[in-house]
């Protein structure tokens, strides 16, 4: 049998998920605008991740496999090492940041339109780095029913949070607050869970 408290308690929680879910209906009332993959490799080809021209090409290689119209790219060696390059995409961009002296790679793959598949730019990113693990997550961009009144989802955070004040909860709110999808066979960490396991 719950103690009073506890019941109070599991009510507060059930109205915090109550809102959480109306500000999750509320984004899908509408349609996103684009689709933003941000990747981590870890333990790449240090060659990969050094040679700017073959990396620069393997990018456009990555957005020709999207499905994307590549417009333009550039890249840019830092000494010793090291390697920037981004691909503008007419369905908007991919860039990746490289660390050879770490073995480490950090991209994002933004594509709008329904004819991109933007985890396919990821795939063959992963595979042309020879990466031996990663963490990747994707983010619904441009929700139509926010863009139509910005402070949609903000105001259903805050009233979760007014109902659950402690920050340990209002870091949960926030963080379900966000539209993230991680497909199936695949996974992500947030920062607050990887900060969480340090401390």
């Amino acid at each position: 049998m719950l103690g009073h408290s506890e019941t109070t308690q599991l009510k507060e929680e059930d109205r915090v998920h109550e809102v959480m879910r109306a500000a999750h209906e509320n984004l899908k009332g509408g349609s996103f605008l684009g689709r933003h993959i941000i990747a981590e490799f870890f333990e790449a080809d240090k060659e990969a991740l050094n040679n700017g021209d073959k990396l620069c090409e393997a990018m456009n290689e990555a957005a020709k496999a999207a499905g994307a119209t590549i417009l333009s790219s550039h890249q840019h060696f830092f000494e010793p090492h090291g390697v920037s390059c981004v691909v503008i995409i007419q369905e908007s961009n991919l860039c990746i940041h490289t660390w050879p002296e770490y073995g480490y790679a950090a991209a994002d793959f933004f594509t709008c339109g329904e004819h991109t598949e933007p985890w396919k730019s990821f795939e063959f990113l992963k595979t042309f780095l020879k990466a031996k693990s990663y963490n990747c997550l994707e983010f619904d961009r441009g929700s139509t029913a926010t863009i139509k009144e910005p402070t949609l989802t903000h105001k259903k955070v805050q009233e979760a949070i007014s109902l659950r004040g402690d920050s340990d909860n209002a870091r949960f709110i926030a963080r379900e607050s966000v539209c993230v999808n991680i497909p199936e066979g695949y996974s992500a960490i947030t920062a607050d869970e990887l900060n969480d396991d340090i401390m």
